[in-house]
């Protein structure tokens, strides 16, 4: 990938982020790690995550 940042994170509301990755296979591959890390208890507490085409919640 070439100019832009990797991905953007933003709040979405007051116990959420949204991160904003370049495509769908990045995404899906964050989307992947996070619930990787949940799984492995290496998250602080995460009760939702969200994926979409280009974002995860």
């Amino acid at each position: 990938m070439t100019g832009g940042p990797s991905l953007s994170v933003r709040p979405a509301g007051r116990h959420a982020l949204l991160v904003e990755l370049p495509d769908a296979e990045r995404t899906a591959a964050f989307h992947a790690e996070v619930l990787r890390r949940r799984a492995a208890g290496t998250l602080p507490p995460v009760t939702e995550v969200v994926p979409g085409a280009r974002t995860v919640l």
